[in-house]
């Protein structure tokens, strides 16, 4: 964490964008803060703010902060003072409160054969000076592929590919697929997965994208609304080609996640 080197510096403040490993993830802030804002880059709708208040008999104080709303005030970080009930030096800490899934795996036998994720990313921002200008909602978020490989279906998962990308509560997702341009059925399975600790994680069915044997080079759109459709951490959009014609095949895919709509 930059914190030392930025107040050295003399920068108002300084900006951490990166993926995320783990739920576990913690950030160590080391230098006294004005304020922390979640990032517009953020995939995860919420962050774990946890520093230390002499009132508590713990010595530990908690917030959550998320895009729009922002933790204005003072943290101090006293290197010099260890925490009660930890003995750690009094740092401020900050952690994804969403549970990140970048490891997440469909639970069933027989798993697909390819799982392509993209990987929740966390961006925060620590105001030592001058208060920056900070969108106050989340930026919207793409993921392109032009050839997402794929074989064929019939037994369970086995010859599939999961797409795994993170939503985290976003209101309104698209999924564009772009067909193959082959005499080959493809089935898109879009699924929803609310991720627990310790739990199974099963994913909700969304929708389907058929695309018939005779279609060559179509393409067809898969509209999610949370309003409508509920909320979910990630989205699961599974690629199956037909029983008949076995081999790898191709489809061209591009997701946009925003939290207008």
């Amino acid at each position: 964490m930059p914190a030392s080197s930025e107040v050295l510096q003399s920068k108002s403040f300084y900006r951490v964008r990166q993926v995320l490993t783990s739920s576990g993830d913690i950030f160590e802030i080391d230098t006294s803060i004005r304020a922390l804002y979640a990032g517009p880059d953020s995939d995860l709708g919420e962050l774990r703010v946890i520093y230390f208040d002499r009132a508590q008999a713990s010595g530990l104080q908690t917030a959550i902060i998320s895009p729009g709303a922002p933790f204005i005030g003072r943290l101090d970080a006293l290197l010099a003072t260890r925490i009660p009930s930890t003995n750690q030096r009094a740092r401020i800490l900050l952690a994804p409160n969403d549970l990140v899934g970048n490891s997440y795996l469909r639970p069933v036998v027989g798993q697909p054969a390819v799982t392509v994720r993209e990987l929740a990313r966390i961006d925060f921002i620590a105001v030592l000076g001058e208060f920056p200008t900070v969108p106050q909602e989340r930026s919207d978020r793409s993921f392109r592929s032009p050839a997402i490989t794929y074989g064929a279906g019939g037994s369970g998962f086995a010859n599939s590919t999961d797409l795994q990308f993170p939503i985290y509560n976003r209101r309104l997702v698209t999924v564009t697929v772009n067909a193959p341009v082959a005499l080959d059925e493809l089935v898109v399975n879009i699924e929803g997965v609310t991720l627990t600790a310790g739990g199974n994680n099963n994913p909700v069915p969304l929708g389907t994208l058929t695309f018939p044997a005779i279609l060559v080079g179509a393409s067809q759109t898969f509209v999610f609304r949370a309003a409508t459709d509920g909320t979910f951490d990630l989205m699961l959009i599974n690629f199956a080609g037909s029983t008949a014609n076995e081999g790898a095949k191709t489809a061209a895919v591009t997701i946009r996640a925003s939290d207008r709509g």
